[in-house]
């Protein structure tokens, strides 16, 4: 009775441990269906649609979407007799998968609209996942029209079968140059051993291409861009400000909550949306992928300049006059113009009240107008 009671503890203990082992699986199956989200993903411009084909609607809708530009949608054409369609479940063969299309050597076309409609050059970066089984059938292809530039590709394991065979996972990359409204992106089962499909997961990111600042002061608010060329003047806690190197133009670039600013004499690349904020225009939500070097002297005004003709916001500037000093991190510069700016700073000591200074920064505004930014690496000296 004892060796009786002691093989029902064992087996029970054995099928907990078991059951442990099973929940541990899926769950890092699940997470390794989607391991390679872009870093763009939820950034403007970006679209996402993952299918899970959790049903075997024809057309399938993506089970998980945000894409502000249309529903996309996937047509399958599975390639009968040769292909058996769509499959629910067969844990014993083909082990967590719930949800796939036998597709043999048919194909899925996926129609996903991701433009914002404006008359613009503009480049995209797309990626695709795709998740197949690999033993008797192959890894399927991915094609995008109209054309695309294929970047890489790479291959991950996702789950081994229980008898042989495993479920991979393709991430295949594309550049889009120039202009379209949408693509049709077709994933074609392998041409002699068929393919059987249990995700795929798309990302898009569109971006106006622009090579100056004064280009990107002229685009719609909303406008998603990508700046490069123009370098870094001054870089605060959050934001910073490029300047064409010519000196004819210069913008405020505030970052992504996850990204740092681009550091001082750099000509980094960023991705954001065009917007005015208190009055200044900026390149809000940016990412930012540094790299590049400048130099861009300041540009020496008074500050009558700062309020008529062309304006000179985002500048890398030098005023002086009479600093009337209102607290520790802020005072008004005045020089004889009849209205003064106001002079913000940031992380540096205020002069002395009445003391007459020369001072450099960048040129911002807020809610009152005009406003010179200085920061770390500006002076403020007090002439003899």
């Amino acid at each position: 009775m004892r060796c009786i009671l002691g093989r029902q503890r064992l087996m029970k203990l054995a099928v907990l441990i078991a059951i442990i082992a099973i929940t541990a699986f899926v769950a890092s199956v699940a997470v390794a269906d989607d391991p390679n989200a872009p870093s763009w993903r939820g950034t403007a411009g970006s679209t996402f649609q993952e299918w899970a084909f959790s049903t075997n609607s024809n057309p399938a809708t993506p089970e998980s979407v945000s894409n502000p530009c249309g529903m996309p949608s996937a047509a399958i054409d599975y390639e009968p007799p040769f292909g058996a369609g769509w499959k629910d479940s067969l844990p014993g063969v083909y082990g967590s998968a719930q949800g796939w299309w036998d597709i043999a050597r048919g194909s899925i076309v996926l129609s996903i609209i991701n433009h914002p409609n404006v008359d613009l050059d503009v480049s995209k970066d797309i990626q695709v996942q795709v998740v197949y089984w690999d033993d008797i059938n192959d890894a399927p292809s991915v094609l995008i029209t109209p054309s695309a530039t294929f970047v890489g590709k790479t291959t991950t394991l996702v789950e081994t079968g229980p008898v042989g065979g495993a479920w991979r996972m393709d991430l295949w990359t594309f550049h889009v140059d120039p202009n379209q409204n949408s693509e049709t992106i077709t994933v074609e089962g392998h041409p002699t051993m068929g393919s059987q499909i249990d995700k795929i997961v798309v990302d898009t990111r569109y971006a106006a291409a622009i090579d100056s600042a004064s280009q990107a002061r002229t685009l719609p608010e909303g406008t998603v861009c990508e700046l490069s060329g123009p370098v870094v003047t001054r870089a605060f806690d959050t934001f910073f400000y490029m300047e064409n190197l010519d000196r004819s133009s210069g913008i405020r670039v505030n970052c992504a909550s996850d990204q740092t600013p681009g550091a001082e004499e750099t000509a980094p690349t960023v991705t954001g949306v065009l917007s005015v904020i208190d009055g200044e225009r900026v390149i809000d939500e940016a990412s930012v992928v540094h790299g590049g070097s400048g130099t861009v002297p300041p540009l020496s005004m008074i500050c009558r300049a700062l309020r008529t003709g062309l304006s000179p916001q985002g500048l890398f500037l030098k005023l002086w006059g009479r600093a009337n000093v209102e607290s520790p991190t802020a005072f008004v510069l005045v020089d004889g113009s009849p209205v003064g700016v106001l002079v913000e700073l940031h992380g540096v000591t205020a002069p002395p009240d009445q003391a007459y200074v020369v001072v450099s920064g960048v040129l911002g505004a807020n809610a009152d107008g005009p406003v010179l930014r200085v920061g770390l690496s500006d002076t403020i000296t007090v002439p003899e």
